[in-house]
């Protein structure tokens, strides 16, 4: 800390509180060291235990602390030439003993891939690339393992000896069962999660830090009581059930690696550290474990994130704004998840639907056209339109629309329907572009890392064609065949808005249900939502795939110009003038 002046009196203080540091942390490390000889199968309940653990995360800090006091402080106490030593040993050992091992796990495999650069020997890793480790010690990261994976990581996978069993053999086996026996054990999970850290066998390893990004989603559901339902929880729906059930398997999966291996400390990260509805506890709550948080609002005021802009007002007899309630004026109109004769040549959109489109396509074109000449000479990627659908039947038909199709006429001839929207169209004249202005994605499926199901492969055949085309012509002599479908469009999605990328010619992307945390884009300037939005911590989420800001250059006078992304169909009121105002009452006279 720099003071306005030098005063001896704080001088002192601040050498006798580091002094009092100092001998506490050697008192505390004495009495755990003590503790371990004496009383070794408690101090290894308390290191294995969740509650316990992350306690053990404290020494490294204060090492680090106590390091950083020496050589501030300490120096005048003791030299420079021995607070120097001091601070390299102490911070070294601080390092180590927090980077001994660690494991990231995030909720789906975009935010995995994203996280490779927390990995020591990646290129451009953010310890280097960012100054996070001092340079006299950035040569011990080679010391630290770090381990990435997603939850799905902790489901417990079918044992070789039942492939090939057929489903109706297995449900007669199982009759009766308490266990499936066809199913891993929890320790031959985490065996498999760990695989190649040396953990086989039972061998325990507890220096192991876990960090969960985007926590919110790893949380175990209580039942809903009276009490609670008085208090504000909600009982949950469909969605809400299944992401409960998703959190249990990420929440029991760490369970099983500090039961097995040992946990050392467990830290949370999250952008919005909030109870999510349906979990049990009322929506919205901040966890109470949060350390920190600095909210959306914070985020806006500051500038370090693009503006949401959504409509506040329109001149409809309804009560409401339309393309801000959408779901509610159009969802009972839309087909539900299985298309069969549904066509582009047989469904008539909604009216409000076709006007949502029409009106923030204008907005996109306006945005385009500053790109064009303001961007596109930098070699910058273009802005990107995002649509967020409910389900494969409605992306397909909202796609086919946007970037148009073929279709098969009654005569088994094909006939070429262009896209409504000029700019998203993926033909000209019937051609097919080499290059996709608008993809086809399915969140939900490329972030399990499971196979595509058959009618989305059907849906985006000839887009996936396209992207072998692209693929085989950016990396020349790598055989695309051997990429699986699922393969190139997450490479596609996790490259949107990357310079020469495979997604850097994507202007619009057409998800089946929410692109998800950790999709981090900075080039999305319009959402377009098409989907039921129950909480506004959903609307947060999905109006935050557009809040990444292009650039973070700085003005003549040393700020950042507003950025702004458009929101059509999310109801999300992140400050209260977004409620609907009430007419003023007459004046009395």
């Amino acid at each position: 800390m720099l003071l306005p002046k030098h005063v001896a009196a704080l001088q002192t203080a601040a050498i006798g509180i580091w002094v009092l540091a100092s001998l506490m942390l050697v008192a505390v490390c004495t009495a755990t060291i003590v503790h371990w000889v004496r009383h070794p199968e408690s101090a290894s309940r308390h290191h294995h235990d969740p509650a316990m653990a992350p306690f053990y995360g404290t020494p490294p800090m204060a090492l680090m602390t106590v390091g950083t006091g020496v050589l501030l402080v300490g120096r005048h106490l003791i030299g420079i030439t021995p607070a120097v030593t001091a601070n390299d040993v102490i911070w070294t050992a601080g390092t180590l003993t927090g980077l001994v091992a660690a494991i990231a796990v995030a909720p789906g495999i975009t935010i995995r891939d994203r996280l490779r650069v927390l990995q020591p020997n990646e290129k451009r890793n953010y310890y280097r690339g960012r100054g996070l480790v001092p340079a006299d010690l950035a040569g011990q990261l080679g010391k630290a393992q770090v381990l990435i994976t997603n939850y799905h990581g902790f489901l417990l996978r079918d044992v070789k000896e039942v492939n090939g069993v057929a489903k109706t053999t297995r449900r007669i086996l199982l009759a009766g069962c308490d266990d499936d026996p066809f199913k891993e054990t929890e320790d031959a999970m985490v065996s498999r999660v760990l695989r190649g850290w040396g953990h086989g066998g039972h061998q325990r390893q507890g220096e192991i830090m876990v960090f969960n990004d985007e926590a919110h989603h790893c949380y175990m559901d209580k039942p809903i009581t009276v009490e609670a339902e008085l208090e504000g929880a909600q009982q949950p729906d469909v969605e809400a059930e299944e992401r409960n059930v998703d959190a249990r398997v990420w929440f029991k999966g760490l369970q099983a690696v500090a039961r097995r291996t040992g946990i050392k400390t467990i830290c949370d990260l999250s952008a919005t550290p909030f109870y999510l509805s349906g979990s049990g506890y009322k929506e919205g709550f901040i966890v109470p474990w949060t350390v920190s948080d600095f909210s959306l609002m914070d985020a806006i005021e500051s500038g370090i994130v693009t503006v949401p802009r959504i409509p506040v007002d329109d001149n409809a007899r309804a009560t409401g704004v339309t393309y801000l309630d959408l779901w509610e004026r159009i969802g009972k109109l839309l087909p539900k998840r299985t298309r069969r004769d549904t066509d582009i040549t047989n469904w008539v959109p909604p009216a409000e639907l076709v006007g949502a489109l029409d009106s923030l396509y204008n907005s996109y074109e306006r945005a385009f056209e500053h790109w064009e000449r303001e961007l596109a000479p930098l070699d910058d990627p273009p802005p990107v339109f995002i649509v967020v659908c409910p389900n494969t039947a409605v992306s397909k038909l909202v796609y086919d629309v946007i970037a148009g199709t073929q279709v098969t006429m009654a005569d088994g001839t094909t006939r070429a329907v262009p896209g409504t929207l000029p700019l998203f169209r993926n033909s000209q004249a019937g051609v097919a572009l080499p290059r996709p202005r608008t993809i086809l994605v399915d969140s939900v499926q490329l972030e399990s890392g499971e196979a595509l199901k058959k009618d989305f492969k059907e849906s985006a055949a000839v887009e996936i064609e396209a992207l072998k085309a692209q693929w085989r012509l950016r990396n020349p002599g790598d055989d695309a065949e051997s990429l699986t479908d699922e393969d190139l469009l997450r490479e596609v999605m996790n490259t949107v808005g990357k310079k020469e990328s495979l997604g850097s010619d994507v202007r619009c992307v057409v998800s089946v249900a929410m692109l998800t945390e950790g999709w981090d884009a900075n080039t999305v300037t319009h959402i377009l939502g098409i989907r039921a939005f129950r909480s506004q911590l959903l609307c947060e989420q999905v109006v935050g795939r557009g809040l990444r800001r292009r650039t973070y250059a700085v003005n003549d006078e040393g700020r950042f110009d507003a950025e702004y992304a458009n929101v059509y169909g999310v109801p999300f009121a992140f400050i209260p003038t977004d409620r609907p105002i009430a007419e003023p009452k007459p004046q009395s006279r």
